[in-house]
């Protein structure tokens, strides 16, 4: 039972007649939700400026693209003064200005007390926006509560089943993504693992969660122990980062194969796409031996939210007054 006017944005171009102009449709909606022609008199200005369509309001809504259909039936929606607001994803379809004016309108309208149900996969709007989630799959109610708690527990659902399905085919190593030359032929980088604290092989990372990430070497003769340069790069080939194995005296190794691990007690990057590349250096000269193939990085998120492309290892002492020192 509701007392109150119920809005609802649920499929594009919803209640909409194709050959009627957008005008008319703004009309036609608003009549639909219990306006009269009075009041829409009085809200067709605003309905219009915020859809942004004030060159195109005459045009059969026939010729509007989706994003032209979103703009005018989410502008409808929220402009009715509802008490009750419902809307099904289609904010995604709007450009990025309207996405924000949209998030902006809902909430100005949450603050104002109305109720909202939104559904969405957009994990960001969730957490950002939603007061209670619930995570729902096939009819199902899988959690229900804090939307910080509910998002983990989907994203963990999403990872394990991603993880399943890339372990199920081929996982021994990366797959390369750019070759290159083969170098010093006594040494080479052969491949990079990813793996959890078990040493069990995993598909991605996951920001703030314990990773490994184990760099396979082999030596052909005598060899000293090379040391290994890590570098992240985006996913576009900008160089983000280094890591490296640690200076000293290099050990004589004899022909073989080798493995070093390159460890991440709370792996620092947010969910995305990023390129490793190893290189294998003298310890003394710095002169590359070799440079591994670029590898596809995925690090996904799940519970914890990093913002940017990593965390900053930085520790921060507060509550200090003015002029002690920590």
């Amino acid at each position: 039972v509701t007392a109150g006017r119920i809005s609802a944005l649920l499929e594009l171009g919803a209640g909409f007649h194709p050959e009627l102009t957008g005008r008319e449709n703004i009309y036609l909606n608003a009549s639909i939700l219990g306006l009269s022609r009075t009041q829409t008199d009085e809200l067709l200005d605003r309905i219009v400026e915020f859809a942004g369509l004030q060159a195109f309001i005459d045009s059969p809504v026939k010729h509007y693209s989706s994003g032209m259909f979103v703009r005018l039936g989410f502008a409808v929606a929220v402009h009715v003064d509802p008490q009750i607001l419902l809307v099904d994803e289609v904010i995604a379809v709007g450009d990025e200005e309207f996405q924000r004016r949209c998030l902006d309108h809902l909430r100005s309208l949450k603050a104002e007390g109305v109720t909202i149900v939104l559904v969405t996969h957009a994990m960001g709007i969730v957490q950002g926006m939603c007061d209670t989630a619930t995570w729902m799959d096939h009819g199902r109610v899988m959690a229900e509560g804090d939307p910080l708690s509910v998002v983990g527990k989907y994203l963990h659902g999403v990872n394990d089943k991603e993880a399943e399905r890339d372990l199920t085919n081929d996982l021994d190593s990366f797959h390369p993504t750019t070759a290159v030359a083969p170098g010093h032929t006594s040494l080479r980088v052969e491949k990079l693992v990813l793996q959890d604290p078990d040493g069990q092989h995993v598909p991605f990372g996951i920001s703030g969660d314990p990773l490994d990430i184990r760099v396979d070497w082999s030596t052909v003769g005598q060899f000293a122990e090379p040391r290994l340069v890590m570098h992240l790069l985006s996913s576009a080939g900008l160089h983000l980062a280094t890591t490296y194995t640690p200076d000293g005296s290099p050990e004589l190794l004899g022909e073989g194969r080798w493995s070093a691990l390159c460890r991440f007690d709370s792996l620092p990057l947010a969910p995305g796409a990023y390129k490793i590349q190893v290189t294998a250096t003298d310890v003394r000269t710095n002169v590359i031996f070799h440079k591994s193939d670029e590898y596809d990085l995925t690090v996904r998120a799940e519970g914890h939210s990093i913002e940017g492309v990593f965390a900053l290892p930085a520790q921060w002492i507060h509550g200090l007054r003015r002029g002690e020192s920590a």
